[in-house]
């Protein structure tokens, strides 16, 4: 149950298992929670790398979930209604980073990829 606490541009400076004050409640898998562990650990730490290959892998499943059910092999409805929500939430925020003119998918049709 991590605490972190902000600083005035809203980015996590401290993160506690006691929230004291002004501290905020975020949930273990936090992707900001993520970003900001990972930054304090060494460069060869394998957890940091796993950290960070973790959100990398979150952007891929998701890709791969809406390639599935786009191509009628899964059903959206499927899913128990806790994922359904989450990826409705995170679907929800890509589409508003790609209004705004960010980038939301790993490869985009025009990628070429090269093994």
């Amino acid at each position: 149950m991590p605490y972190v606490k902000r600083d005035a541009d809203g980015s996590i400076i401290a993160v506690s298992i006691r929230g004291e004050g002004q501290d905020e409640f975020v949930a273990d898998g936090d992707s900001e929670l993520l970003t900001f562990l990972s930054g304090t650990l060494a460069e060869d730490n394998p957890l940091r790398f796993l950290i960070s290959s973790d959100l990398d892998l979150t952007r891929v499943l998701e890709d791969l979930i809406d390639l599935l059910v786009s191509r009628g092999i899964i059903n959206f409805t499927d899913f128990p209604d806790a994922a359904q929500e989450k990826l409705l939430q995170r679907r929800k925020a890509r589409t508003h980073l790609r209004k705004g003119g960010g980038e939301t998918l790993l490869v985009q049709d025009e990628d070429i990829l090269r093994l």
